[in-house]
């Protein structure tokens, strides 16, 4: 992701994965703080990404990790499509 400013504060940029069926959520996994370098972040996840349908970043109080569902703004959130 570009285009990012440095979080203010203690405040950082957490991704998730989601689980919906359609319209709604049903489950959220964080992969992880998101390390924001000259506007472009980026985030190392070794767990496998199959079966989740979007992709989500928020904004989150800090300075550690939200550990089940983003308690902030999320700022960008877009679909997963699996390829075989």
């Amino acid at each position: 992701m570009n285009g990012l400013p440095q979080p203010q504060g203690t405040h950082v940029y957490q991704g998730w994965l989601l689980h919906t069926n359609g319209k709604n959520i049903i489950s959220v996994t964080s992969i992880g703080l998101l390390n924001i370098t000259n506007g472009t972040a980026s985030v190392s996840f070794s767990g496998n990404v199959s079966g989740y349908d979007a992709a989500a970043v928020s904004m989150e109080p800090g300075p550690v990790a939200t550990p089940k569902a983003p308690k902030g703004s999320v700022i960008a959130l877009g679909s997963l499509k699996q390829t075989a």
